[in-house]
């Protein structure tokens, strides 16, 4: 993965607002005013991709989900280094990585419809707790995006090797 830091793009919508103590994003939507989004750690996180064949299938052993999850660990221990992620946040991003590739790995299944079921679905990200704060959520959420990414590009290179 990409270890270029992520920037914020010039012109941005009207209404836009960046919180550098949450590290958010707050971006008007059509329904409430504005959304937030946690920036990305990565430009990476942020760029288009391709989807994978339809040909290419998980392996039909349930120990599939630990490979995905050691190839999306693998992607970003870079990044855990760049932006000194550690101690509960590590833990808390592991977490996460291994939460979402047992719900993107489906034994047997396509490669493509496993990923287009997951990001359908986005249960990859937390819900907000009450007893956290604003800045604690997002770091959380900005945490939960970046293992989701990981995880989907893991599986789409993974593919990839398939001849």
């Amino acid at each position: 993965m990409d270890l270029k830091a992520w920037e914020l793009r010039e012109p941005r919508p009207r209404g836009t607002r960046y919180s550098e103590s949450s590290g958010a994003l707050y971006l008007p939507d059509r329904w409430s005013g504005s959304s937030w989004s946690p920036i990305p750690f990565v430009q990476a996180e942020a760029e288009v991709w391709v989807r994978p064949s339809t040909a290419a299938c998980f392996p039909l052993h349930s120990i599939g989900a630990a490979e995905l999850y050691a190839r999306a660990a693998n992607l970003v221990t870079p990044i855990v280094k760049q932006y000194k992620i550690e101690g509960e946040r590590r833990d808390m991003l592991a977490d996460r990585l291994w939460w979402a590739a047992l719900m993107l790995f489906r034994a047997g299944h396509s490669v493509r419809t496993s990923i287009d079921a997951f990001v359908d679905h986005a249960k990859y990200m937390p819900g907000r707790s009450a007893s956290l704060s604003s800045d604690e959520n997002d770091a959380i959420e900005r945490l939960a995006l970046l293992a989701a990414g990981a995880v989907v590009r893991a599986a789409t290179l993974w593919a990839a090797e398939v001849k």
